[in-house]
């Protein structure tokens, strides 16, 4: 990939020209395939109506969304703007929010129904001009609130516009790290796709890989592999709404799931014995722990249980995210 392509809607679009038909997500629970050519055109869909009410180059865009194909088309409709995705945690509280939007400043909230109780009183500030929601039942609506799906047929798509630059700010994630206030971290477009560049060769991940979300996607970790590594490789993403340890298990049987990225307690409460039993789960060649401290016995019972690879990564939001990976001929213990 040249320099100068190093921008996350170029990915995509390149995605759309080259692989247009390959499988880009698989909607856990629906059944529903989206191919590479759909999700880069609702991207287009989103960016055109969000240009339409003033969004452009610079502008916050916070996404309040769960798990969902609608985080992709945020995140590849912002880089065709110039806008920078603010990737906010739906664990948080309305006082949280508040003091978070008063930072960021958005322009725009792209939000889920199931959050809108959180809105309340004066957590939205005066630069939130454009107020979106998802998820909604056909042909309802909210006061004050643009329905995501009727919004995307209200304007043309967006055409691409070549004014971007692979240094300026992809996306704003919120970490407190070990301790503190949560802060907003700015990530270029190029430092992200570097750096998933580097990860996915270290893993030995190519397009025949299928991954499961059971990270959420406003985290950077979620953001890497199941957004970006998978979407550079052309490969398949499963989504997964919220971590759930039956229907995780349900989505990695029925779509083949080849590729787990997560943190230990995910791994734990995975595949205990009582969850796995008389499961298929031989589709799994390779699992990325991190995250958190992560032990040689669970690495040992997981290699053991499911005869699957099982390295361990390191990173932090800081530096897009992933800073090592554990070597793939290494043994459970190193």
């Amino acid at each position: 990939m040249e320099e100068k392509d190093k921008r996350i809607e170029k990915v995509f679009a390149e995605a759309a020209y080259d692989s247009p038909d390959v499988t880009h997500l698989l909607l856990a629970g629906q059944g529903t395939r989206v191919s590479y050519a759909e999700t880069y055109y609702r991207a287009r869909c989103l960016a055109g109506a969000l240009q339409k009410r003033g969004v452009g180059p610079g502008d916050r865009v916070a996404s309040f969304l769960y798990n969902a194909r609608e985080v992709y088309e945020l995140y590849i409709a912002c880089g065709l703007l110039g806008a920078i995705t603010v990737a906010v945690n739906t664990h948080s509280k309305s006082r949280e929010l508040q003091k978070l939007f008063a930072d960021c400043e958005p322009r725009a909230l792209i939000c889920s129904n199931l959050y809108l109780d959180r809105m309340i009183g004066n957590v939205l500030p005066a630069s939130v001009q454009v107020r979106v929601v998802t998820h909604l039942p056909e042909n309802t609506g909210v006061a004050g609130w643009l329905n995501y799906d009727l919004l995307m047929q209200s304007a043309p798509c967006m055409h691409p516009v070549n004014q971007g630059r692979p240094q300026d700010p992809a996306v704003m994630i919120y970490s407190s790290g070990t301790t503190g206030e949560p802060k907003g971290i700015l990530l270029s477009h190029q430092a992200l796709i570097d750096n998933a560049l580097l990860a996915s060769q270290a893993l030995g991940l190519n397009r025949s890989d299928r991954s499961l979300t059971l990270l959420p996607m406003f985290s950077s970790f979620g953001f890497a592999f199941d957004f970006l590594q998978m979407g550079l490789l052309r490969a398949s993403v499963v989504i997964l709404p919220t971590f759930s340890e039956t229907d995780a298990l349900d989505a990695i049987e029925r779509y083949q799931v080849t590729f787990l990225a997560g943190v230990p307690v995910m791994f734990a409460r995975l595949f205990a014995p009582d969850f796995i039993e008389a499961r298929r789960l031989d589709s799994l060649r390779l699992m990325d722990v991190g995250g958190g401290p992560v032990s040689p016995r669970l690495k040992s019972d997981l290699k053991k249980t499911l005869g699957a690879t099982v390295c361990e990564s390191y990173g932090m939001t800081e530096i897009s995210p992933v800073a090592s990976v554990q070597s793939l001929n290494d043994g459970p213990e190193s």
